[in-house]
């Protein structure tokens, strides 16, 4: 079975299909995430980061960063 064939059986079935298998990566950070939240609530959101360079976390290619413990940037931020 592959990974089309299982999400489409969870949407018959009425399980929702997770968001990282329907949405682009930029996307779902995008959504989730917002400037000014701080590190323990994006991984609460997204999880550990795949990994870390200073104020930076990366999820896969995507990357957060952190001013003062605080969101300041991602790509697809508003503001």
């Amino acid at each position: 079975m592959n990974l089309a064939t299982s999400i489409l059986i969870l949407t018959l079935t009425g399980i929702p299909a997770l968001p990282a298998l329907a949405e682009n990566p930029a996307t779902l950070i995008a959504n989730q995430i917002n400037i000014g939240m701080t590190k323990a609530q994006v991984q609460q959101v997204l999880g550990k980061p795949t990994r870390t360079d200073d104020n930076i976390w990366y999820y896969g290619q995507r990357a957060i960063e952190f001013k003062n413990g605080k969101v300041s940037g991602f790509p697809g931020a508003q503001g």
